[in-house]
């Protein structure tokens, strides 16, 4: 909810575009860098705003960008490449960014959620930037490289105009306001007590990501932006906004999670995986992963994860292992849906301009999800023992208790 609310209040002093815009502006105007400048600005916005709510912001700018070239090329091969690139680049950004904060995906917030819940382990906000981070920061070249030179070739020619659009969008969103200078202060310092929140908790114990996190939010409906005309950063009327279905969903997911621990039908499932025994770990935990990731394709991410994080943890204890080595890829497994609209807001959002047809989203799609299992689950077996102390073999004490 705090999360959700620092983003409502970007989005209502427009702060998450003059960042979006200013990026892209850095990379410079061939397609390629244009495709790769949409990609990290919608990774960057949707690793702290909602993945849906990221689409929706970025997919005016892209269809501008393609109005540029002139309408009776637009049929071109070229042209058409182009546009597809573009627009599964604003898709994919907002995708693939949200895997690097607890608040970017709903699978991650419920995954934190579930181990407190059930084993009474908290995994920090800053701890998971630790390893969502790197998630990111490996998986966004790939996707670029997929987007440029797989499923679409682009040309070096220079986009005209593109310039003179990012001037124009520059222009248009003018001076920093007071409100977006609020704005962007709380969610600096929010941002900042996540990262360093085990170091707050040492001096006042009170203190952890979600109050952090509240107070973020609260103090936003604190602050005045014109006391005279009683304008404050954030009003009630802007948090209406608020993406409830998303909240209820979270909460459902939870509950869902915890009868499934509760009633013993994880612990069922754990012994009937026992057949895995004969497979390396690693592989069975690339198995439920892509099982997991393509079941997403045509299910809320949400709620697959809901069902699957108990199951993954008993697997997990009944081959003695720490159950972290099997949730956290399938956490974050269940957030790559690339390839089908229905999979993901983000995917749904771009379809929908029309400049998209199923079969080349289904392509580039598909070839994201056998390269990002691997990429994922290698990820975690590398960064899991220094981030979250995972060895392999060994049951930790938490999971005892």
């Amino acid at each position: 909810l705090g999360g959700f609310i620092l983003a409502l209040a970007m989005q209502r002093w427009n702060l998450h575009r003059r960042v979006a815009i200013r990026l892209i502006g850095a990379m410079g105007t061939q397609p390629a860098r244009i495709v790769g400048g949409f990609l990290l600005a919608s990774a960057l916005v949707s690793m702290w705003v909602s993945n849906t709510a990221t689409a929706l912001m970025m997919l005016p700018i892209a269809m501008s960008v393609v109005e540029l070239i002139p309408p009776h090329l637009r049929s071109e091969p070229k042209a058409r490449a182009f546009g597809l690139a573009l627009m599964l680049s604003v898709a994919y950004g907002a995708t693939t960014g949200g895997m690097a904060t607890l608040i970017g995906t709903p699978p991650n917030a419920l995954l934190a959620g579930y181990l407190d819940n059930v084993y009474g382990y908290k995994i920090g906000f800053g701890q998971w930037m630790l390893l969502g981070v790197p998630v990111v920061v490996v998986t966004l070249p790939v996707v670029f490289f997929v987007l440029t030179r797989v499923s679409v070739r682009l040309g070096k020619e220079e986009v005209p105009g593109m310039s003179e659009l990012l001037a124009t969008e520059s222009a248009r969103l003018g001076r920093f306001s007071r409100g977006e200078m609020m704005v962007a202060v709380v969610f600096t310092l929010t941002a900042l007590g996540w990262v360093f929140q085990p170091l707050i908790a040492s001096v006042l114990p009170l203190v952890s990501d979600t109050t952090i996190a509240m107070t973020g939010a609260i103090v936003l409906f604190l602050i005045p932006v014109n006391l005279r005309r009683g304008e404050f950063v954030m009003t009630w009327d802007a948090a209406k906004k608020m993406p409830w279905d998303v909240l209820l969903l979270f909460g459902g997911g939870l509950s869902l999670a915890h009868h499934i621990e509760k009633h013993g039908v994880s612990k069922y499932l754990g012994v009937l995986a026992q057949g895995f025994d004969g497979i390396p770990v690693i592989a069975t935990v690339c198995i439920f992963a892509f099982a997991i990731l393509m079941l997403t394709e045509l299910t809320s991410n949400t709620a697959t994860a809901a069902t699957f994080l108990p199951i993954g943890a008993s697997v997990a204890v009944s081959m003695g292992q720490n159950p972290l080595l099997f949730v956290i890829p399938l956490a974050l497994a269940a957030n790559c849906s690339y390839m089908l609209p229905v999979g993901t807001p983000p995917n749904a959002i771009v379809f929908g301009s029309g400049m998209v047809r199923l079969p080349e989203m289904a392509k580039a799609g598909l070839l994201l999800n056998i390269l990002l299992v691997p990429i994922i689950v290698g990820l975690v077996w590398i960064l899991g023992p220094l981030v979250f102390g995972i060895e392999v073999g060994i049951l930790p004490e938490w999971v005892k208790r």
